[in-house]
């Protein structure tokens, strides 16, 4: 999640969420596989252990790196357009059904600890 969301964050913030995400996934979409693929290699390898308590520990975590693994490549990063879509319609993160006007963040924009415009504004 943090390498996709930092990732994500790099792109330029102009485009549109889908192809900023797409971009994202070409970018570490490999590294994040390969990671995951090996974890669960080692993890997979460690169910013939004759030690109980190692074999339960991978008989669990085996799949939990798959699933893991399954809910960022489509899940969490659904949710990162999804929330990146609200940011651009200017929607407020717990009240999503309120929204706020342009000229409220504009004049807000440069005082001390107003929020920037765009998050990608702090990097």
């Amino acid at each position: 999640a943090f390498i996709i969301f930092g990732s994500y964050s790099r792109t330029d913030y102009k485009k549109d969420p889908v192809d900023r995400i797409q971009e994202t996934m070409e970018d570490i979409g490999e590294t994040i596989f390969l990671t995951t693929l090996t974890s669960s290699t080692a993890f997979a390898l460690g169910c013939i252990s004759s030690i109980p308590a190692v074999r339960y520990l991978v008989m669990y975590g085996f799949p939990t790196i798959m699933i893991d693994f399954l809910f960022q490549i489509t899940f969490f990063v659904a949710l990162i357009v999804l929330d990146e879509r609200r940011i651009q319609a200017n929607h407020c993160d717990c009240l999503c059904c309120c929204t706020g006007t342009t000229e409220e963040h504009e004049g807000r924009s440069g005082e001390i600890g107003s929020p920037p415009k765009h998050f990608a504004d702090n990097i």
